[in-house]
């Protein structure tokens, strides 16, 4: 075990004892104790400015004017999001045009190039065509031309649309339209390179450009579908500056180089044919999840640092020219963190992107590594042992391992014997029993497991039946060999019996006459006293019940820090009825809250 930065120490915590046993309510004042793992600038937020929530493209608009999409209701990179937000700004960053005016809460937008704007509204599958006043002169429906969800739209050099379809990984389709949307082109239906599409853009050579936060590669296709051209390798994301992890979008250049915005990396590289060049950042701050990366007019680049809820100019040096909304954080310490837990002041956090797990006590940050040829790729789960080791749900390398404080790898286990599971894809949660053996939720095979280190099943849960699990996250094992199980897929938390029989679900929560569903939960637990605590992730809450299934409180905003939403949450620890911590994933950071004595308005979380 080695030393690493990884932000603020922790104070020392017990144990979980359990919920709260007043009545249920639906409310809960926390207090913000410290944020782990994020640094702020000065100053964090200056509410005058451009409203930016996550700002994924910026194009010229003529006369000085820029065009910006602000994806509002931003969720897992493979989710195709509904709201969204189109603004038209001056050279002084006032606002000429907001979508939002025209009752639009939907609107994706591209420049035409001459103040004409095409809005593309994904819940109505339409484009609206505005004029330089940005008064709608027209409209293409859509609905004719592709039965998928409509994603994105880009304006090409042949004054033409480009238009994505997404409904999920693999059912895409791509079409080229002109402004009275008759249909010059469609991508090819044999073709099955393309995963799943953050962007598509006409290059040059009139060839499409597509960045792939599936695949994790970016590529261009002729007309036939043929792929002429890639960077990064399919499904096997790395930091190296030859791989890629969830490029959002490729720019063309030119000169013939490409601008790729490697989301999951926080970096934008410059790349030609199969050679990175550089890694291009501002200077002020590390770069956040970055969505969007092209040349500016200057000869610069502009850049969506959609993680610091900004955009930035760079020169052509690359030296900051000017930035839209402020710089929001300087540095963070985590990259999605996942798993949680805290036990005797220590609180220890799988660091998924980072391919590490952090241990921070007191004033010191030290970081578990794997003493062998194969380190650890995209850890989503790290626990503590009986035996003081870890084990870990080391996600990308589809095993699970047990480490020693020393790095030496004591246990193993990868395959599986004689079951209709034959290997473990991706375990998103792991726990070792008091008998060593292995409670895991795999989430890409769509079970939950009971193993030895040998690989042998002793019991598994989710292949056919009423139990048939989809995305499963976490899983508990309750008393009476009981399992509690997060199945994310089906936006339900349920409890099985020792035959595998469901004897509880859960796919929402009551509050008097009120009902409040869960979407894609992430992480349950049940409490020594019967309450259940939940990471509602594509909802943005962390939420607690009473065994009966009545909300006890909602925790979705924290109004005393600077990034006052969670996003996509994916992991908490009920330390008591008054001590909280919170794995805000998306926000890459950790979220160390306190009951407090009594309400205050700017305490209070909404409900």
């Amino acid at each position: 075990m080695r030393p690493a930065d990884s932000g603020a120490p922790v104070e020392g915590q017990g144990a979980p004892v359990g919920a709260s046993t007043e009545a249920p309510c639906a409310t809960a004042d926390w207090s913000l104790v410290r944020e782990i793992g994020i640094e702020y600038a000065e100053p964090a937020q200056d509410p005058g400015e451009l409203p930016l929530r996550h700002p994924v493209l910026i194009e010229p608009a003529g006369g000085g004017r820029h065009l910006i999409v602000d994806e509002i209701g931003l969720e897992k990179a493979r989710t195709v999001r509904i709201e969204c937000r189109t603004f038209v700004v001056d050279d002084c960053s006032r606002i000429l045009f907001d979508s939002h005016a025209l009752g639009v809460e939907d609107g994706y937008g591209c420049s035409l190039g001459d103040g004409r704007v095409a809005l593309l509204r994904r819940s109505t599958w339409e484009i609206l065509l505005l004029d330089a006043s940005h008064r709608v002169t027209g409209r293409i429906d859509l609905c004719a031309i592709s039965r998928r969800m409509p994603r994105a739209v880009s304006a090409t050099p042949r004054g033409t649309l480009l238009v994505s379809f997404v409904d999920a990984v693999r059912e895409v389709d791509i079409v080229e339209l002109d402004l009275s949307g008759g249909q010059l082109w469609y991508l090819p239906e044999n073709v099955t390179s393309v995963g799943c599409p953050s962007s598509v853009r006409l290059s040059e050579e009139g060839n499409v450009l597509v960045a792939d936060d599936y695949l994790h590669a970016v590529f261009e296709l002729d007309r036939e579908g043929h792929t002429v051209w890639r960077y990064g390798k399919p499904k096997n994301p790395s930091s190296d500056p030859h791989h890629l992890s969830a490029p959002k979008f490729v720019a063309s250049l030119p000169d013939g180089q490409r601008l790729i915005a490697d989301s999951g990396n926080h970096r934008v590289l410059l790349v030609q044919g199969d050679r990175c060049l550089r890694s291009i950042a501002p200077g002020d701050a590390d770069l956040r999840a970055p969505a969007f990366a092209d040349r500016s007019p200057s000869g610069g680049t502009l850049i969506c640092d959609t993680g610091n809820r900004r955009i930035v100019e760079l020169d052509a040096e690359g030296a900051d020219l000017r930035s839209w909304a402020p710089t929001l954080a300087r540095r963070r310490s985590f990259s999605f963190p996942r798993s949680i837990e805290v036990r005797d002041g220590r609180l220890l956090v799988a660091d998924t992107a980072h391919d590490r797990v952090v241990e921070i006590s007191e004033d010191r940050a030290e970081e578990w590594q794997a003493a062998s040829e194969v380190g650890l790729f995209w850890p989503r789960c790290a626990r503590r042992t009986h035996r003081d080791t870890l084990v870990v749900a080391d996600g990308r390398n589809s095993r699970i391992v047990e480490l020693e404080r020393s790095g030496e790898v004591r246990n193993e286990v990868h395959h599986i014997q004689d079951s209709p599971w034959q290997a473990l894809s991706d375990p998103h949660d792991v726990r070792m029993l008091p008998s060593g053996r292995l409670l895991l939720a795999d989430s890409a095979e769509d079970v939950v497991a009971e193993i030895d280190w040998s690989g042998r099943v002793h019991r598994l849960v989710g292949l056919d039946g009423p139990t048939r699990l989809d995305d499963p996250h976490s899983v508990q094992a309750l008393e009476g060999g009981h399992l509690l199980i997060c199945d994310s897929g089906n936006s339900r938390v349920i409890e099985v019996d020792a035959a595998g029989e469901i004897v509880e679900e859960l796919t929402s929560l009551t509050s008097g006459p009120h009902r409040s569903r869960l979407h894609r939960p992430r992480y349950a637990e049940r409490l020594a006293d019967g309450a259940l605590l939940i990471v509602d992730s594509a909802n943005n809450r962390v939420l607690a019940a009473s065994r009966a299934g009545e909300l006890l409180w909602e925790l979705s905003s924290i109004p005393e820090s600077p990034i006052a939403h969670l996003d996509q949450p994916r992991w908490a620890q009920w330390i008591s009825r008054d001590e909280l911590f919170v794995s805000d994933h998306s926000n890459h950071r950790v979220l160390h809250l306190r009951r407090s004595e009594a309400p205050s308005r700017a305490a209070s979380s909404s409900t």
